[in-house]
């Protein structure tokens, strides 16, 4: 998981330029969405903003940071996702005991104030938003109603991580990885970084198996890169610009491969162990 750094501003002029009217719809749909007092549609528009979100976020999931499909198709591998959700929120874990703090009461109408607000957005995969998140949002402290715009809601203090804009703390100052894996960075207070680690099973066998691969070029790249090859200093750029998937994660590694160069080599026979075994 990576920033996003789209202010809100710039968010609603990408909009206004694909979709000129969609923010003055979203307007009345909220109006009336408020005057019911929770969300009910039989019909919704927030999909028809979901290609400026694929953009903002170079067709990678707000969460996993697979890369998606992008283009016409990309409709159908990214969901528009609500990062607060806009109907019943439900209790997670299922099972409280799984955890020795709370995680937020049941809210039934949801946050349906922020139905159609942009800075509740994010563009995610479906294993992430479809499976793991569904209407789950675990919280430390007490629900807040009424709420017009999400920074009303900040004193929530959510465990999970909203990566667009500066309105949330940065995902790196979070995270980190050891090789594959994703792990509270050291010195943080882990338990925001390990509940958003548990809640999208960021550490799921088909992410490790992705990873490894963009570790593997990592590797390669920093080597040729080290030898003054300009191919593999741009390869290597690419890899931790943000752009190309699991950028987190090569940001790591190479952080590793500079500072101590034999650890790094030492996990390259695990990463061809991964990707040998497959997904």
């Amino acid at each position: 998981m990576i920033r996003y750094p789209k202010t809100l501003a710039e968010i609603e002029a990408l909009v206004d330029a694909k979709i000129p009217n969609w923010r003055r719809n979203a307007e009345r749909r909220t109006a009336a969405i408020l005057q019911l007092g929770h969300y009910a549609e039989t019909s919704s528009i927030w999909s028809e903003v979901k290609p400026v979100f694929m953009e903002i976020q170079h067709n990678k999931c707000a969460y996993c940071e697979q890369q998606l499909e992008g283009g016409a198709f990309g409709a159908i591998a990214h969901d528009l996702e609500h990062y607060r959700p806009k109907g019943n929120v439900r209790v997670w874990p299922a099972d409280p005991s799984e955890y020795d703090f709370p995680t937020g009461d049941p809210l039934p109408d949801g946050y349906y104030h922020l139905v159609y607000h942009l800075g509740n957005y994010a563009a995610a995969c479906k294993v992430c938003n479809t499976l793991m998140k569904s209407d789950f949002f675990p919280i430390a402290s007490a629900r807040i109603v009424g709420g017009a715009a999400p920074e009303d809601y900040a004193a929530e203090s959510p465990y999970l991580i909203y990566p667009i804009g500066g309105i949330d703390e940065n995902p790196e100052e979070i995270f980190e990885f050891v090789g594959v894996n994703a792990i509270p960075r050291q010195g943080y207070s882990t338990r925001r970084a390990l509940i958003t680690i548990d809640f999208f099973g960021l550490n799921r066998e088909n992410l490790q198996f992705q990873r490894a691969l963009t570790l593997l070029a990592v590797w390669l790249a920093f080597k040729g890169s080290e030898l003054g090859d300009n191919d593999d200093t741009w390869y290597l750029d690419q890899l931790t610009s943000g752009r190309l998937a699991h950028t987190l994660c090569a940001r790591s590694f190479l952080s590793l491969c500079r500072t101590d160069r034999a650890l790094a080599a030492s996990m390259i026979g695990a990463f061809r162990h991964i990707i040998e075994r497959g997904q």
